[in-house]
């Protein structure tokens, strides 16, 4: 049985639709630097898309709006 967790994040922005998905995720992410920042997808049901497949499940279950958020670091919380 999966746990649930809560992360700290930041929204980044979101996806209404694969199609939308599919014509903007290249641009969309080239604002994230995802060599040092941690991002995660998430859908209408809390779950966690990662590749191609997840959103095409998501899509073909009505899942989407997809939610992209930034994970926040420990030494955000922590710098003065």
């Amino acid at each position: 049985m999966p746990t649930t967790i809560t992360l700290p994040a930041e929204f980044l922005f979101e996806f209404t639709s694969f199609q939308q998905w599919v014509n903007k995720a290249a641009s969309c992410f080239k604002s994230v630097d995802t060599k040092r920042e941690k991002v995660i997808c998430i859908d209408t049901n809390g779950n966690v898309m990662t590749i191609g497949e997840d959103f095409m499940i998501a899509s073909d279950m009505e899942l989407f709006h997809c939610k992209v958020y930034r994970l926040i670091r420990t030494v955000e919380h922590f710098k003065s």
